[in-house]
């Protein structure tokens, strides 16, 4: 997990966006899985962005994204209008790995 954090965070920066936040949940099962929450805040313009997502998207493991959120400083009332076309994207992911058993051999 930490190799896909950091992978994350490399995409991130990759796209242009300005210091991404990644956090970890409580992992969960799910149908034979194991899902891990993980939440990502970024900012950046939308083009930058959304090649973010894309790029988690096309990742090796299955990544699902339960929420997009974004936002500008204009969306709060009686905040001047933000013309810089920085916007503040916030993510809510689920990432899915096989739950570890002992007693299985090792695959190579």
């Amino acid at each position: 997990l930490a190799g896909l954090m950091r992978r994350m965070s490399v995409m991130f920066d990759d796209a242009g966006l300005q210091a991404p936040q990644l956090t970890t949940g409580v992992p969960q099962e799910d149908v034979g899985a194991i899902a891990m929450p993980m939440t990502i805040i970024a900012e950046g313009d939308f083009v930058a962005l959304v090649d973010a997502i894309t790029a988690i998207e096309s990742l090796p493991r299955l990544v699902r994204v339960r929420r997009v959120r974004l936002a500008s400083d204009s969306d709060r009332r009686g905040a001047p209008i933000d013309r810089s076309g920085t916007i503040r994207a916030d993510l809510q992911l689920d990432v899915f790995y096989a739950p570890f058993d002992p007693d299985e051999e090792p695959k190579r």
